[in-house]
């Protein structure tokens, strides 16, 4: 049976940088921090 949730080591490391991003851009829209999504 093939393990369907392996992600390749490229695919993780884009994936963190993306989500490291959206969490500080949602938080400081939660606290009404104007930023923009390019400038975080």
């Amino acid at each position: 049976m093939e393990n369907k949730y392996k992600i390749a080591l490229e695919d993780n490391i884009f994936w963190s940088k993306r989500n490291i991003v959206d969490t500080i851009f949602k938080n400081a829209k939660l606290e009404s921090i104007n930023v923009t999504f390019s400038q975080t």
